[in-house]
């Protein structure tokens, strides 16, 4: 044969390329389809097969050059021997270790996508479970906060408004379970999915919308939503005029009755229009949001818009009924008397009634004033009555509450009104006082965890659990408690100061000359009802009775509401035998 060397083809046949080609051909179609049909069955998902093809692709030519380089050539190939094969041996030694590695990672890929889909598979499997744990009732509802989308961000009082008389009309369907407005407005412009919401508040159903408000015209969306598939089961849109906004809100409401199959007792409608005067109405629904605050300044401003929405209209019954229940609240968050805040409360209420015998609200403010001037038959028939009228109201099941208080019906009232409004603060704290009154410190300090993240602000949450942890014979839990308070205000601070030089002495007795300095400090007489609690606690624990019972005097002259459980009240428990204190429980406990 001639020295030089073959041909290209015939040193490829010379060097099998052609078989190795076709073997590996035929493998590659073999092992893909083998994969397809295994991989499914053992937990490997479509993207372990695509990535098999992937490195069948890449493998192709890498097989060739191993070919070409490492199977001998006949013996009579006269280059077989030459240095250039021998530096192709060395080369191609390389390139089989180097694939050797690039398969074994991907064997290790291959390995952790498995494992990867087997876990997202058994994590599917697990929410399917807790799914199946998920059950709330069928008529369930919470409505969260429509979206604004006006081109005015002061507009949102209007939208919120609207959302709220939505929440209330659905809430007085019989049959129905409508979460608090309250509660659905923690998840205003929430990212979290509508299943995670509707399970976060033990609903079967979300109504999310939006509105838009130009002058006097709305465009009004809504939509329907199973919180257990995410289907859509309603959707609508209303393009109206301003004065058709309580026939939007009774549609919005007979449609979602529809959808959900709830039997209606009669045909009128669940929205009827509050007023005329759509001026008078806006101020009403400016006044809410100004109410929803709860704080001093808050009740002043709606006091103000509710007045002002009467005037516009005098036959509003829904402006007096609100007016009423910031009137009543007002001594309680201000200096105002109480006998003022009762008057006010009571004319506006009676008014509202006089419009609007059905108000619950009405109903609801008129039975707590008449439980505040201990008329109980009155208060006790005006609160049944709210409760007939709206069985999914929060406040008619709180303020019933208050007045069983402490008993186990009340802790009965508070739980349905926690259900109702899970992120009320107040309703795990009137949980935690039921508790503690009945003498079952752990639970009542379960429920004041629950209400702590709830409203972090309010410092007598975290103050009233350590007196819990003081109660259960823990000083340094209750020391520990105080220390990790953040307050907010000269008066908080010192309270919180006043704490936990108390709880100090009571382990190092060198520390109560420092307590009663601290608690000396403070004016007692610009005190309000939570804050003269907490400081005749720390008198009573440093010894000082007549000063607690002082205290005590002066908290139930202004707030009688808070004192029908002093004889009970562990707050109070070193007073009891005191001849002053018990004559306090006289006149204003229930329990003699």
């Amino acid at each position: 044969m001639s020295n030089k060397s073959p041909r290209f083809l015939e040193r490829l046949k010379n060097h099998h390329i052609f078989r190795v080609a076709t073997v590996y051909a035929v493998g590659a179609w073999v092992l893909i389809q083998a994969c397809n049909s295994i991989f499914p069955d053992i937990g490997l998902s479509k993207q372990s097969v695509r990535l098999v093809i992937t490195l069948v692709a890449f493998g192709f030519p890498v097989v060739l050059a191993l070919a070409w380089m490492l199977i001998k050539p006949p013996a009579t190939d006269p280059v077989k021997l030459s240095r250039w094969q021998r530096f192709h041996w060395t080369v191609g030694s390389l390139l089989s270790i180097t694939v050797i590695a690039l398969v074994s990672v991907s064997g290790w890929y291959l390995w952790k996508l498995g494992a990867y889909t087997t876990d997202s598979t058994q994590a599917i499997a697990v929410s399917a479970v807790n799914a199946g744990h998920f059950s709330p009732p069928s008529h369930s509802i919470a409505v969260l906060p429509f979206a604004n989308l006006s081109n005015d961000n002061k507009q949102q009082y209007f939208c919120d408004g609207i959302t709220e008389e939505l929440t209330d009309a659905l809430g007085r369907v019989a049959g129905m379970e409508v979460i608090a407005w309250q509660s659905a407005t923690i998840y205003r412009n929430s990212s979290q999915s509508l299943k995670a919401i509707g399970k976060s508040l033990n609903v079967a159903n979300v109504l999310v919308g939006s509105i838009m408000r130009d002058g006097n015209m709305l465009r009004v969306s809504a939509e329907l939503v199973s919180t257990q598939t995410g289907y859509q089961l309603w959707s609508s849109h209303y393009d109206r005029e301003l004065k058709d906004v309580f026939a939007i809100q009774d549609d919005i409401s007979r449609s979602i009755i529809d959808a959900l199959q709830v039997q209606l007792a009669g045909s009128s409608p669940l929205v009827v229009p509050a007023t005329t005067n759509l001026s008078a109405y806006d101020a009403y629904l400016r006044g809410l949001a100004a109410f929803n605050l709860r704080t001093a300044a808050g009740l002043k401003a709606s006091i103000k818009d509710f007045t002002h929405a009467t005037r516009l209209d005098p036959d509003y019954a829904g402006a007096y009924a609100s007016l009423a229940h910031a009137y009543y609240l007002l001594h309680q968050y201000t200096p105002v008397s109480l006998k003022i805040s009762l008057e006010n409360a009571n004319q506006a209420a009676r008014k509202a009634l006089g419009l609007n015998a059905d108000l619950v609200e009405a109903h609801v403010v008129l039975g707590l004033v008449y439980f505040t001037e201990h008329k109980k038959e009155l208060a006790n028939d005006e609160l049944r009555l709210a409760l007939r009228l709206d069985p999914n109201s929060y406040a008619a099941h709180q303020a019933y509450g208050f007045f069983m208080f402490p008993t186990r019906g009340a802790l009965t009232q508070f739980k349905m009104a926690a259900a109702l409004d899970p992120a009320a603060p107040i309703a795990w704290i009137d949980i935690a006082n039921t508790y503690a009154d009945l003498g079952d410190y752990p639970h009542a300090l379960e429920a004041l965890t629950t209400a702590l993240p709830l409203a972090p602000s309010l410092t007598y949450i975290a103050l009233d659990m350590a007196y819990l942890h003081h109660l259960m014979s823990d000083d340094k839990k209750a020391i520990a408690m105080v220390t990790g308070i953040k307050p907010q205000g000269r008066l908080q601070t010192s309270l919180v100061t006043v704490a936990r030089l108390t709880y100090g002495s009571l382990l190092d007795s060198a520390l109560k000359d420092h307590a009663l300095a601290a608690a000396n400090k403070i004016d007692a007489d610009r005190l309000g009802q939570v804050d003269a609690e907490q400081l005749a606690t720390y008198y009573q624990l440093l010894g000082q009775k007549d000063r607690a019972v002082h205290l005590v005097a002066q908290l139930c002259a202004n707030g009688p509401e808070y004192c029908s459980d002093i004889a009970q009240d562990p707050h109070y428990l070193l007073l009891r035998s005191e001849p002053a204190f018990r004559k306090l429980a006289d006149r204003y406990g229930t329990i003699h």
